[in-house]
């Protein structure tokens, strides 16, 4: 038998099932010695995500959590016990997700879990505000929108230049649909939130999308 991962998921969630994850949901009892941390993969707002953490400190147990929707340095500064964080509902086409650990414990935890789900991690010192690769996906979709609202550009046509221009491996809009625009959007919401800068600012046109 390999290792146990003890993990928190949303419904309909891939890994349900999987072997080697073990399912938790709150109110649950969890069962003695079935791991070292609880992995949250739950993307949620940030007051949810501080909710979920009060919640889960009562069980004494170091969290990993998945705060690709959140200010995640701010998160592991005011919770001692969120041990480590992934940006996993990004959606990368090298498979490799941005990840913060607080100490080499929760590094190895969590790379053998990238592992499990044949997955590979890039690990950062400061994971900032929605981590790197997430902020930047989230701009340039952002920014597409905001050309589509002008009238000036077709959604296949700028998907087009991306990846023959740019050599991009997806377009804005067709990285949008494999991301999620609700995830998209969540990250835009919290970075104009936390720093006022008008360049997260939501385009309308997505935010009438994500929501629909």
């Amino acid at each position: 038998m390999g290792e146990k991962f003890f993990c928190l998921l949303p419904p309909g969630h891939p890994l349900e099932g999987k072997e080697g994850i073990e399912s938790f949901r709150l109110g649950g009892e969890i069962p003695p010695g079935q791991g070292q941390f609880m992995i949250d993969l739950c993307p949620e707002k940030t007051h949810k995500k501080r909710a979920l953490f009060r919640y889960l400190a009562r069980l004494q147990w170091p969290i990993i959590s998945d705060l690709s929707l959140n200010g995640a340095l701010l998160l592991h500064r005011e919770f001692e016990t969120l041990a480590g964080s992934f940006a996993l509902a990004f959606y990368t086409p090298t498979r490799t997700y941005e990840f913060y650990a607080a100490n080499d414990l929760a590094r190895t935890h969590m790379e053998a879990f990238l592992n499990l789900c044949a997955l590979k991690g890039q690990r950062v010192s400061n994971p900032g505000l929605g981590f790197h690769f997430p902020r930047t996906i989230a701009m340039i979709v952002n920014e597409a929108y905001f050309f589509l609202e002008e009238g000036r550009v077709l959604r296949e046509d700028m998907d087009r230049a991306m990846v023959h221009g740019l050599n991009y491996p997806l377009g804005p809009f067709a990285w949008a649909e494999k991301i999620g625009k609700r995830h998209i959007l969540g990250l835009l919401e919290e970075l104009h939130r936390v720093t006022g800068d008008i360049r997260y600012r939501p385009a309308v046109l997505l935010q009438e999308e994500a929501l629909a």
